[in-house]
């Protein structure tokens, strides 16, 4: 497909980038058999956690029984060892993030928990104490059922619940895993597309930017988050000084799905930050767009489209290159 990308060399906006429903149908087609690709290659990943992880899982989870009485006293005393809280999240159901773990108790254990050192602030009794009550009161009774029937377990059910545990806690972690790795490609990705047009990094210290116009440098792009009229872009572009298109800064989002209903909340979320983005700045210099890969819906990229948000696909990242190299007018 051959890019459609075309600049004139007025100083007026150029209209949002249209693709046509076959353009976008043809590459949504290339990107969903490229996730497919993806995840079918994951298996050596899979075999390298569950040899890698398996051990030491077990090892936690057969510590935290042991500390906690098999389950049957879950106290706060009993969970102040970072590898017993962090395994103890997995007896749940559904198991309970770090995150919704500090929103439960109202403490900073997540922090605490991420620490490999004693030099951080530790939690506080009460701290742990909610944390177990958490736990407690969340306790998957079908892996422990012997905990309800205030018995002693059997060693088939240690097992079944070890195994149980264990898979839980790998699957978490291949599904963080997952979702880091997609980021770190699609940035990578966008970095090398940003080079190629020739920017530069801009290394700002101050997280929000008020006024890219004059906070960045023309030419540059920022590869870290910034805020931007209180929403987080991606990654901001200022762009060259009198570029065609008579913009001057572009909002960058990324975003890699992995089913319809994803997508939908993705493009969704980027609809909507659009709308602040694009006001942020003078009428007609702001603009918003896209980087998208894995499984969309043609009828979502039509919708983002027609809302103004510049789609580029992460499989042929030329086309953004060509806009932010467009040639100088004269």
């Amino acid at each position: 497909m051959a890019s459609k990308l075309r600049v004139s060399a007025t100083t007026m906006p150029r209209p949002p980038q249209r693709w046509t429903e076959q353009e976008l149908e043809a590459d949504a087609k290339v990107s969903t058999e490229a996730f497919v690709t993806r995840r079918k290659a994951e298996r050596a990943q899979r075999e390298q956690a569950i040899a890698e992880h398996s051990p030491e899982y077990r090892q936690d989870f057969l510590d935290l029984l042991t500390s906690t009485n098999d389950l049957r006293e879950v106290t706060g005393v009993s969970l102040r060892d970072r590898r017993l809280l962090r395994a103890a999240r997995f007896v749940a159901v559904p198991f309970i993030s770090d995150d919704d773990l500090d929103s439960l108790t109202g403490a900073h254990l997540k922090s605490w928990m991420q620490q490999t050192t004693e030099r951080g602030e530790r939690p506080s009794d009460d701290d742990f104490d909610a944390a177990a009550e958490v736990i407690t009161q969340q306790l998957d009774s079908y892996r422990a059922p012997w905990v309800v029937e205030r018995r002693r377990p059997t060693r088939a059910e240690i097992e079944r619940f070890l195994a149980g545990s264990i898979t839980l806690r790998l699957n978490s972690r291949l599904a963080s895993l997952r979702r880091s790795e997609a980021a770190a490609r699609q940035e990578q990705a966008v970095r090398d597309a940003l080079a190629a047009a020739g920017y530069a990094e801009f290394k700002g210290k101050s997280k929000t930017l008020t006024d890219p116009q004059t906070e960045m440098p023309e030419g540059t792009y920022s590869p870290r988050a910034r805020l931007l009229a209180g929403a987080s872009v991606d990654v901001p572009i200022r762009l060259r000084a009198e570029h065609p298109t008579g913009l001057t800064f572009i909002a960058l989002e990324a975003k890699d799905t992995n089913s319809e209903v994803n997508s939908r909340k993705r493009l969704i979320e980027v609809m909507d930050k659009a709308t602040a983005w694009n006001s942020a700045g003078l009428p007609y210099e702001f603009r918003t767009g896209a980087v998208v890969s894995g499984v969309l819906p043609l009828h979502r990229l039509a919708e983002a489209q027609d809302r103004g948000v510049w789609l580029f696909w992460e499989h042929r990242l030329q086309d953004l290159t060509a806009l932010l190299a467009a040639p100088q007018p004269g």
